[in-house]
């Protein structure tokens, strides 16, 4: 019997556990940035980014809510595992920071996600030296790039919200964050070629302000939709493969 339940154990951890194809940690899973490479520097504004290695502002994240959005942004994908990362962090001094990985890749589709927070400074600043942060995946075999997205906090669309006001670095600042937002590319016509994945976050150029962003979900399987349940097929499939075991555990005792 507890051969039998073990094994239902198994069964149902196969359908628990999100699959991460390709990517090494693309969940983060372990609780580390194992499989990741973190760089970051200093950044003055315009286009000049000084790299001189991780400035050690990255971090993994646990559940729980994001205290510059007011607590309605999550740090971890709902629904997908327990652990996020986070690119760059919330306190001044013109810090950027990056997350990458490039991997050879064999599977139709590929997704990921991300969110992110940024502060607005009190005090107006050029365009090019605001909070900002981009995510790019690259086919580095085509050299093509098949996903790009860039913001910086003076030129925000309707999907974000506002966090609280002020705040670590500037009494009269206001934060915004993007909540999650889950990414499918077909990549089927990719197979065997080389990707990779980029995400930037960055302070203020003028060292004032801070931005960062959240990464999860990366992989072949395709992430729960933000505040999505489980089907309730899923857990008749998962009953189907227990009373499985139970019938032939039957059968061998007869």
């Amino acid at each position: 019997m507890k051969r039998l339940l073990g094994l239902a154990c198994v069964v149902m951890l196969l359908f628990a556990v999100p699959a991460w194809a390709g990517f090494v940690n693309g969940g983060f899973e372990d609780g580390t940035f194992n499989g990741w490479t973190k760089d970051g520097g200093y950044w003055g504004g315009g286009s000049s980014y000084n790299y001189s290695g991780d400035p050690g502002l990255s971090a993994i994240m646990t559940a729980g809510t994001d205290a510059l959005s007011g607590n309605k942004l999550q740090k971890v994908l709902p629904g997908y595992g327990t652990y996020s990362a986070r690119i760059n962090d919330e306190l001044w001094d013109a810090h950027f920071s990056t997350l990458s990985q490039k991997v050879t890749w064999n599977d139709d589709a590929i997704y990921f996600a991300f969110a992110a927070v940024l502060e607005e400074p009190g005090n107006l600043h050029p365009d090019d030296a605001a909070p900002h942060f981009s995510i790019t995946l690259k086919n580095v075999t085509t050299n093509t790039v098949l996903y790009s997205k860039a913001y910086q906090v003076y030129g925000l669309d309707a999907s974000w919200k506002k966090g609280i006001y002020g705040g670590p670095n500037d009494s009269s600042a206001q934060w915004w964050y993007r909540d999650w937002e889950i990414v499918s590319i077909n990549t089927s016509a990719y197979k065997g070629n080389e990707l990779l994945l980029t995400l930037l976050a960055s302070d203020c150029g003028w060292g004032g302000h801070g931005g960062y962003a959240y990464l999860d979900g990366f992989g072949a399987v395709r992430p729960p939709d933000v505040g999505a349940i489980p089907e309730p097929s899923t857990y008749m499939l998962m009953a189907a493969g227990v009373a499985g075991l139970v019938f032939f555990r039957k059968r061998f005792q007869k």
